[in-house]
């Protein structure tokens, strides 16, 4: 007496992962879900960069905010000494 596989088992998970098509479908699958992780990381990186440099930038403008006001205070003041002399 010979016992008949069911086809539900034919199609069974360990089967399926020794077909080649499904195989390399898994293998894209993967590929494509670490590209993805690999890109979220260099976004974030990207985005902490760009935050570094407008904080950079914007201290850059208050540094130059402040020489522009330091330099005009000291050309009033001379301009003042002048005048009273």
């Amino acid at each position: 007496m010979v016992a008949r596989v069911p086809e539900r088992e034919a199609a069974s998970p360990t089967s399926q992962q020794q077909n080649p098509a499904a195989m390399k479908a898994q293998m894209d699958m993967k590929k494509m879900e670490m590209q993805a992780q690999q890109n979220q990381q260099k976004n974030m990186i990207d985005m902490a960069k760009l935050q570094a440099e407008q904080q950079k930038l914007q201290a850059n403008l208050h540094l130059g905010k402040q020489d522009a006001t330091v330099a005009l205070i000291k050309a009033q003041t001379e301009r003042f000494a002048k005048q009273t002399d």
